[in-house]
């Protein structure tokens, strides 16, 4: 026979007569507890009135002729209450008349209460129970109790409350409205007044896409920043409401425009390149963490003609946004190679002015550097002026009116 204590759990203060209960097992021949010769009993040590714990619920005694008796204690819980904290409502101090005063939360088990300040701390001390200003503005108060052996810790509760100082005037801020800004802007002048004739400090309270040092505001990225405009007040003015204003600051714009090309019919597509414009801040193309691709739209190319040169795969950075434009791949017939033998050029290397030979007639010319870029252009009949051109080694293309192209090698020195 097994005669177990049935578990019972209760909350610390509940005043109810206990009753503990014992769950028999082992009974036969439809045997049950009334017909023992003595009945086991089940108790605890402790009461409804004790600590909140775990304890004991013990199972003694027990007696009858046909059956030995095993007794299995139960426990008895009393699981902590919980408690409310009362704090009432704090009127607007003015330091007119107080510059203090006592707070009366309380816990409805009569726990002491614990002070905390959440907002004006700046001008507010606590001491026990006694709140003490040294200026003006909005303060919060939290009453908190963190519970015992036998309550829960209490919700907090706040009280807010203004204080002012009748005896002060109060003041106003009127901050100019800012307009939207672009990332590689110069660095914006703030401007706000207070009514008083008192100095306003800025901050930025939210955003980190901009700096403020005084009353200038540096722009550092792309985004929104919001900027507060505040004045503490002195011995004659209150603190004045601080004034907060929203600056949107764009992505820079950058133009990418794959560089115009010609080559002869037949020649390979040559080796496309890319002018960026629009990067601030001395940054460059090595600021995208996604580079374009250009290309042009055929391999290849079997008539004369102007082809595109296209962005095919977009830039991506952080406070650029790109567009991109398209360049020309121009295909032009080449010179026969009779034609092209009776083209001469001298001196070469030259120093500044370059003679050519053999033309019949006016001819437009480029002087292409090796990384593709057109560095001069016009139209000859016999030399070209190089004086303004840097010493290296380039590329004189000559186009005849029939289209026909020339190239030849030239180094200039200087």
């Amino acid at each position: 026979m097994t005669a177990t204590a049935e578990d019972i759990t209760i909350t610390f203060g509940n005043n109810d007569i206990l009753s503990f209960s014992i769950t028999f097992t082992g009974f036969v021949n439809d045997d049950d507890a009334l017909g023992l010769d003595e009945v086991p009993t089940a108790s605890s040590a402790a009461t409804s009135a004790s600590d909140a714990g775990a304890y004991d619920i013990l199972v003694t005694g027990g007696s009858d002729n046909n059956y030995n008796f095993n007794n299995v204690n139960g426990v008895f819980t009393i699981e902590k209450a919980d408690q409310v904290i009362t704090f009432p409502t704090i009127g607007e101090i003015d330091l007119a008349t107080a510059s203090s005063v006592l707070l009366s939360a309380s816990s409805d088990v009569d726990l002491p209460i614990q002070y905390s300040i959440v907002e004006g701390e700046d001008f507010t001390t606590i001491s026990g129970t006694e709140l003490t200003f040294s200026g003006t503005g909005n303060v919060t108060v939290e009453a908190s109790q963190t519970g015992s052996s036998n309550y829960n810790a209490a919700a907090s509760v706040s009280q807010s409350f203004t204080v002012i100082d009748s005896r002060k005037q109060d003041q106003t801020i009127t901050f100019t409205s800012l307009t939207d800004a672009t990332y590689g802007d110069a660095p914006i002048t703030l401007d706000a007044t207070s009514n008083s004739g008192l100095g306003v400090s800025f901050s930025i309270v939210s955003g980190d896409d901009a700096s403020i040092v005084g009353n200038t505001l540096t722009i550092l990225g792309a985004g929104t920043v919001e900027i507060e405009a505040r004045q503490d007040g002195n011995d004659g003015f209150n603190a004045a409401e601080p004034v907060v204003q929203s600056l949107v600051i764009d992505a820079a714009s950058v133009t990418i425009t794959p560089d115009d090309k010609e080559i002869a019919l037949g020649d390979a597509l040559p080796t496309f390149t890319i002018t960026y414009a629009g990067f601030v801040n001395g940054e460059d193309e090595s600021v995208p963490n996604a580079l374009p691709v250009v290309s042009s739209p055929t391999a290849n190319i079997a008539t004369e003609g102007e082809y595109d040169i296209s962005v095919t795969q977009d830039a991506t950075a952080a406070n650029y946004v790109f567009a991109n434009e398209t360049g020309t791949l121009s295909v032009v017939r080449p010179l026969s190679a009779s034609k092209d033998l009776q083209i001469v050029i001298y001196p070469n290397p030259v120093v500044d002015m370059l003679s050519i030979s053999g033309l019949l007639e006016s001819a437009s010319y480029e002087i292409i550097s090796l990384d593709g870029k057109v560095v001069d252009s016009g139209y000859t009949t016999d030399k070209i002026n190089l004086s303004d051109i840097k010493r290296g080694t380039y590329v004189l293309q000559l186009k005849d009116t029939s289209q026909q192209v020339i190239r030849r090698e030239l180094l200039i020195k200087k």
